[in-house]
């Protein structure tokens, strides 16, 4: 898979048009680029870099157009969870756990990420059925180790946290709440992040709120208010005004945010947040 880096780059330095020479320059040899674009060797984060900037490309684009080129199963796996998890469609979910087992069946060696995301998948696909049975709070317990004694949450850690949150006691949701806010902090201006960063929120606030703890969840759903506003995602900005109607006892604005979430077609949302409405605000709403 790596090889192919190389062959891409080639591929796109060639079609605009820049010699070996000129993006060498008195950086590496030519004779080392070659290797790197027929995949005989790797580069360094160094180089790569100054290689993408004398073809004025940045990581991102070059990330992008590498998948289009070679997509294969596990970066179908990480696109598609992080586009899925947001979301709560089971049974796209399920075929993503089947791809998660499909690739770990071909690999010869440990691939932490993906065995992470396939245990994530299962723990949502029991929450989402209503299981919270004991094999998904093993599941738990099992990522909750691997994370906890690490100085500092990045994303992969952000993304099990925001799964495994339902299995802990509010009071140590509570003793922690500051430490994934002030981690999603470093991510404000990352992109890839922002549909981890609203799950990990609502799912904190909901946390917060079925444990009568309202301000809280305000204050956490204010920041997914502004992140979604910011964003432009109207489904987000919905499911947001509705909890905040609810922390607010606001009829006006849970209104609101159950008609955006109805225009934007997220039904699911939708069936989830009015059973909220009813629960903390008006039985008969």
């Amino acid at each position: 898979m790596y090889q192919d880096i190389g062959k891409v780059y080639k591929q796109i330095r060639t079609s605009k048009g820049f010699t070996q020479k000129e993006v060498c320059g008195d950086w590496m040899s030519r004779s080392n680029l070659s290797k790197f674009e027929s995949g005989q060797s790797m580069t360094s984060y160094q180089t790569m870099d100054h290689l993408l900037r004398k073809i004025d490309m940045t990581f991102e684009e070059f990330n992008y157009l590498y998948e289009i080129n070679y997509s294969n199963l596990r970066q179908r796996i990480i696109h598609d969870v992080t586009n899925y998890l947001s979301f709560y469609n089971t049974e796209k979910l399920k075929k993503l756990g089947e791809m998660c087992e499909e690739y770990l069946d071909t690999v010869t060696n440990d691939d932490l990420a993906i065995e992470n995301i396939q245990m994530i998948l299962k723990i949502i696909i029991e929450i989402r059925q209503g299981n919270k049975n004991e094999h998904a709070q093993q599941l738990a317990e099992i990522l909750w180790k691997e994370i906890e004694g690490r100085d500092t949450w990045y994303e992969s850690e952000l993304r099990i946290l925001s799964t495994i949150l339902f299995y802990f006691p509010i009071e140590s949701l509570k003793n922690m709440t500051d430490k994934i806010l002030y981690s999603l902090d470093k991510y404000k201006h990352y992109k890839d992040m922002e549909n981890h960063s609203f799950s990990l929120l609502t799912n904190l606030a909901g946390m917060y709120l079925w444990n009568n703890y309202f301000n809280d969840c305000c204050r956490i759903t204010n920041r997914a208010f502004e992140l979604a506003r910011k964003l432009k995602r109207y489904d987000q900005l919905g499911f947001s005004q509705v909890r905040l109607g609810i922390c607010r006892h606001d009829e006006q604005l849970i209104t609101q945010g159950l008609q955006l979430l109805e225009l934007t077609g997220e039904l699911e949302f939708h069936r989830i947040l009015t059973e909220e409405v009813r629960h903390f605000h008006r039985s008969d709403f």
